[in-house]
């Protein structure tokens, strides 16, 4: 029996959601790259994610949660182990007054706009960002000078080795673009506490960012999102576009027309055209302006054949 094999053997009888094994990563990655998990798992809920994990720890898999990939750059030759996928499951969702409580996979449009309909404020700019509330805490991501530390009070985290622990904002630990998210923990649930609002107001904004982003960004292309956190002071994209490095490319990727801190996938890419890309955009901008560019995607999985 294959590695890929036994992974989906030994879980098949222990939990309730589809198990499967050489997935193609790229189907569920917004930048449509990558080679295939060794095994995935899409759990029933939060106590089928809880076993795989457990049963990852013991047979000593290596293991990654993914939520909507758009964040993520998955290498040529796939992801060794077992891959939980947990978009559009832990996605449950509570409003109590001003008090927002939901799952780690609930998807940080769908969570706008229920905000919105409750008439609450503080989350129009995360309409059409294509993540899960889960990856936004530990990432803290933002848009339009507004970003999760803003409303979260709380999360639930499971630690690496099975520990839960509820942290509140300041033991999050929220920087630009970061948090104190350990690598192996988890985000299972969030807690967020917004403002009351006038609904047609908070949906006037909400298609007003969503107007700027269609202007500012090439949603109409596979992409990654921002490659880059912005240097303090300075903006990543502007750097790279005055280095006259918009519509560079590597193969099928290819540096932004429309922003140049965005990679797009112009066809059929590889992974490490893109990876070579996010390399070379560093070199020239530290030999030619001196500041080191920081990723804010992750690259994850296997570059070379194993």
């Amino acid at each position: 029996m294959n590695y890929s094999a036994e992974i989906v053997e030994k879980l098949k009888g222990v939990v309730r959601g589809e198990i499967r094994a050489n997935v193609p990563m790229k189907r569920f990655c917004t930048m449509k790259v990558g080679g295939p998990a060794d095994a995935m798992l899409v759990p029933a809920d939060s106590d089928d994610l809880a076993i795989a994990l457990d049963m990852a720890d013991k047979e000593k898999w290596p293991c990654v949660v993914i939520g909507a990939g758009s964040n993520v750059i998955v290498g040529d030759y796939g992801i060794e182990g077992l891959v939980v996928l947990v978009r559009g499951v832990m996605d449950d969702i509570e409003v109590k007054d001003e008090i927002v409580e939901c799952g780690a996979g609930l998807s940080m449009n769908r969570l706008a706009h229920i905000a919105a309909r409750n008439e609450l404020e503080g989350l129009e700019w995360a309409v059409s960002i294509p993540g899960t509330v889960g990856g936004s805490v530990v990432c803290n991501a933002g848009a339009f000078g507004s970003e999760m530390a803003d409303s979260v009070v709380e999360a639930k985290i499971r630690l690496a080795g099975g520990k839960i622990e509820t942290r509140d904002k300041k033991k999050l630990g929220f920087v630009y673009r970061g948090s104190k998210v350990a690598a192996g923990a988890i985000v299972l649930e969030v807690v967020m506490e917004l403002k009351k609002g006038e609904r047609k107001l908070i949906e006037k904004r909400m298609k007003e960012f969503i107007e700027k982003r269609k202007s500012s960004q090439p949603l109409r292309e596979p992409s990654a999102g921002s490659i880059f956190r912005n240097p303090k002071g300075l903006s990543a994209g502007k750097i790279i576009d005055e280095l006259g490095m918009k519509g560079m490319r590597r193969g099928k990727a290819k540096i932004s027309d429309i922003h140049a801190n965005f990679i797009v996938n112009t066809g059929d890419a590889a992974a490490k055209d893109v990876i070579g890309l996010i390399r070379e955009i560093r070199q020239i901008v530290k030999t030619k302006r001196g500041v080191l560019l920081e990723p804010e995607v992750r690259i994850i999985g296997r570059e070379e054949r194993a």
